[in-house]
């Protein structure tokens, strides 16, 4: 393929992306406070930028068929179809439904579909609180990180997210932070031989009973403190 074509199709099919991204940022983010429907999102999205107004879905060409619930079917209704002896009888043993079927026949016409099926089903998108990419909260719009795999982890950003954000609040409390500094000043100890690993043991115990009744409010943070530093 020629290299300025090539090229060329890089920046429209980027150009789209961001555009792409732009109109769910602004119609289809669920997180995003506007008292406007997503059709008058849409308007809006629109008007704003003079190069938006070109950014209509166009849809490729579709084609209504009918197709069986049972995919095993399909041969049958097939030959049903084209048979010269069809009765009523048959078609009355094979359930059908109408089925609408795309043919895209480039990749932004692929793209255009995919929007218009956004927009005129209303599908909502969030972005994840762990990646920061948009995802489709399936059968439950509270659900705030996505599946895919976290970064640098086997594990999926909703198994790693809400542990990640508690750890997070977790150190940020003054509670953890006097005791994540006790905690590593006495075990620094060990090292000295200014205490034994089972001493150690011993006091960190109970150091995460004490931590705990000062988070449930049994304690209070100066009593706790003074405990850390007998």
């Amino acid at each position: 393929m020629d290299f300025h074509l090539t090229t060329h199709m890089w920046f429209v099919l980027r150009d789209l992306q961001e555009k792409i991204f732009k109109l769910i940022d602004e119609c289809l983010n669920i997180d995003l406070d506007s008292e406007l429907t997503i059709e008058q999102r849409y308007v809006k999205f629109l008007n704003e930028d003079s190069k938006m107004s070109a950014f209509i879905p166009k849809m490729p060409t579709t084609q209504l068929i009918v197709m069986p619930h049972d995919n095993s079917q399909i041969d049958n209704l097939n030959n049903l179809i084209a048979s010269a002896d069809f009765t009523e009888n048959k078609v009355k043993d094979i359930q059908v439904s109408f089925v609408e079927i795309a043919t895209p026949e480039t990749t932004l016409e692929y793209m255009y579909y995919f929007v218009n099926y956004f927009l005129t089903n209303k599908i909502l998108f969030r972005k994840c609180k762990n990646c920061n990419r948009y995802f489709i909260p399936l059968n439950n719009l509270g659900i705030e990180y996505c599946n895919r795999p976290a970064e640098n982890s086997t594990k999926t950003c909703r198994e790693i997210g809400p542990v990640r954000v508690y750890q997070e609040k977790a150190f940020d409390n003054p509670v953890s932070k006097l005791y994540n500094r006790a905690y590593k000043k006495r075990f620094a100890r060990i090292k000295y031989k200014l205490i034994t690993k089972d001493d150690f043991s011993v006091w960190a115990e109970y150091a995460r009973e004490m931590r705990d009744k000062c988070f449930r409010g049994e304690i209070t943070l100066e009593e706790f403190e003074n405990w850390l530093d007998e």
